[in-house]
């Protein structure tokens, strides 16, 4: 599936934009880190960019500048702005091709479609292979000897992930992650009825088993990196849905991991009050500078600390958890102090309770 790269500062141009991407069979990623684009950008490895000129902090010539100096990536210059010197500009710059807006979408996707051919004129199928299955990615296919499966977008994104970590336990943090760039999951049980689905496709091709559920397999982690888990007071009873506090806490724990200083400790307290009952994940990591916080819990944000420690961040774990929140009726925030560690409270209000 080609990966395109949309920077757009205008929310609901980026939304419809990336649905319309997501429609004709492109994966879209999107950030918010105008300040350093070019890195994000480069870092991602998308197969083609859209860029916007008017943008925060760094405007659109001097990411496209940036990106031709190191790297041939196609950019695609898609803006207000409608001179014939915009146009020029852009041109001399290196990018490939030039559109303003409003624009007819049939006109930008035929562009699209014609500065990839262009740049990538004789790719061949990319093809994964483990264990006799044939994973055919420009295809959306599986196969398995003279057997041949399609698969849809959501399919083929977790059998991609798990063939490229062959070996490795997934978690299901780490699919949300994958899959939840496209805004798709907005039911409970989506990504257990996308992972059935896949097996029952791949039972068909003959690979029984070839999908194994290990429950649990998130704790090995802690030891492995010497975390020091501590207790306090978690017999307050609440309400809430377990797989997705489950799947928040699975975040909150590999953040604490990823950030980590020596002797690391984190410890979970609860705190019961008349009116709610509030969890704190507390860690005693690097922190979060202060000029962060602000911004910590927005999509694609990665903050200092995911973009000069050797932890690789994604910027949508927060965001996942604050999404998952909100859908619950839950409220969670963060304090920190750069250097002293990171309180993370999530709050249970009274209709969250049991009732005794």
């Amino acid at each position: 599936m080609p990966t395109v790269f949309l920077v757009e500062d205008d929310a609901a141009i980026r939304s419809e934009l990336s649905l319309l991407l997501n429609r004709y069979g492109y994966e879209c990623i999107t950030s918010d880190d105008y300040a350093h684009m070019a890195d994000v950008i480069l870092q991602a490895a998308p197969q083609l960019v859209l860029l916007d000129i008017n943008l925060p902090v760094c405007d659109g010539y001097c990411i496209c500048r940036e990106l031709r100096r190191r790297s041939q990536i196609p950019v695609i210059i898609v803006t207000s702005r409608d001179s014939d010197a915009d146009e020029l500009i852009s041109m001399n710059l290196g990018a490939d091709d030039f559109i303003t807006k409003p624009y007819n979408t049939q006109i930008l996707l035929a562009r699209i479609a014609a500065v990839m051919k262009r740049a990538y004129p004789t790719a061949p199928p990319q093809i994964l292979e483990h264990r006799g299955l044939q994973l055919n990615i420009s295809r959306s296919e599986a196969r398995c000897g003279d057997k041949t499966v399609e698969l849809t977008k959501n399919e083929m994104k977790i059998l991609h992930m798990l063939i490229s970590k062959r070996g490795q336990i997934v978690t299901r943090a780490e699919l949300m992650n994958a899959l939840w760039q496209t805004d798709e999951f907005v039911d409970d049980n989506t990504l257990t009825v996308n992972v059935n689905r896949l097996r029952k496709k791949l039972e068909d091709l003959g690979l029984k088993d070839y999908l194994i559920t290990k429950r649990g397999q998130g704790y090995p982690l802690l030891i492995a990196n010497g975390v020091k888990i501590k207790t306090d007071s978690l017999d307050l009873p609440v309400m809430t849905d377990a797989k997705w506090m489950e799947f928040i806490l699975t975040q909150l724990l590999n953040n604490s991991v990823k950030y980590r200083r020596k002797d690391p400790v984190v410890r979970f307290s609860g705190i019961g009050r008349k009116n709610s009952v509030t969890l704190t994940v507390t860690d005693n990591g690097i922190g979060i500078p202060q000029k962060d916080l602000p911004r910590i819990f927005d999509k694609g944000f990665t903050g200092d600390n995911g973009r000069l420690t050797s932890a690789k961040s994604t910027g949508l774990g927060l965001y996942l958890c604050k999404q998952l929140c909100d859908k619950m009726g839950l409220s969670i925030s963060v304090d920190s102090e750069e250097g002293s560690g990171t309180v993370i409270s999530i709050v249970f209000p009274v209709s969250s309770m049991y009732s005794h």
